[in-house]
């Protein structure tokens, strides 16, 4: 029991440290020129996949996760855009308060 902890511990330190050095190293080098265009436009194609299925399936999602993914997603690219507007209102689609308590459909 005692080596697990110690084991534990070792990874999360491994992984703490390994991300702070992404953080401070990699992020710097992948926001200059090259890197960046190359974001920006992986960026704008994900932004018309989402827009291209909120369009085909009227801004309704296979579950609660994904609906508040989109959700967040249409609201950094357009705060006070459509799209985010009509993923707002599908949302009692999904979430409701009931006499017990909030209420969430999900599949399984």
């Amino acid at each position: 029991m005692y080596f697990r902890k110690i084991s534990t511990f070792h990874v999360l330190l491994f992984r703490i440290s390994f991300w702070g050095l992404l953080h401070h190293v990699a992020e710097p080098i992948l926001r200059c020129r090259p890197f960046s265009k190359l974001r920006e436009k992986a960026l704008k194609v994900a932004m018309e996949h989402l827009h291209y299925e909120d369009k085909s399936s009227r801004y309704l999602c296979i579950a609660c996760v994904e609906k508040v993914m989109c959700l967040i997603a249409t609201w950094v690219d357009d705060p006070t855009g459509d799209a985010y507007k009509r993923h707002l209102a599908r949302i009692p689609d999904y979430f409701w308060v009931a006499e017990d308590g909030m209420k969430i459909r999900t599949y399984s």
